[in-house]
């Protein structure tokens, strides 16, 4: 933090002391054009993280679910350390906003991470990049299969059967 003496709750996603590294930080707040973190690494007595770096502190209990999509198959891990993706159809790996990312062809590829009780309030986020290509309903979030008569939510781009770009947001219950 901004004595330079306390560490802030990280999870070291990749390391490359040749190269480019990712590393996730929980910043408790940057109010100010003058706030700031400092970063420092190359310490030989510093080389077993502490444990809160890979047992999920950094995310919990505020994120239930952080996948990263940095695997390029089964399983896909959950940097929260409750619910890793073991099922669905692969999708592709390829060079991502933030390193490694995952290429979904937009029909049958998803992951599942079963079911998860968020609750009456929740905040879903993720980092993408649309195919411009892209026409149809692309899905981002979903609990439901396909369709306006399933029960659940989906988040998507795309009405059906057009390329408008619309995000949309959907929710029934399997008739309404």
């Amino acid at each position: 933090e901004a004595s330079g003496t306390n560490a802030l709750l990280h999870e070291i996603d990749e390391w490359n002391t040749n190269g480019n590294s990712r590393i996730w930080v929980r910043v408790p707040q940057l109010a100010s054009p003058t706030d700031f973190i400092w970063a420092y690494w190359g310490n030989p007595l510093a080389a077993d993280p502490p444990s809160w770096a890979t047992n999920g502190s950094v995310w919990a209990p505020d994120h239930y679910l952080v996948w990263h999509l940095k695997e390029n198959g089964f399983p896909y891990a959950d940097s929260a350390q409750q619910f890793p993706a073991l099922q669905g159809v692969t999708p592709g790996s390829v060079a991502g906003l933030v390193g490694l990312g995952a290429l979904f062809n937009g029909t049958s590829q998803h992951l599942d991470a079963q079911a998860i009780d968020l609750g009456n309030a929740f905040t879903l986020s993720a980092l993408l990049k649309l195919d411009a290509a892209a026409s149809n309903i692309q899905a981002l979030w979903a609990n439901k299969p396909g369709g306006w008569n399933s029960a659940g939510f989906g988040l998507y781009i795309n009405s059906y059967n057009t390329a408008d770009q619309e995000l949309r947001l959907e929710t029934g219950d399997g008739t309404a």
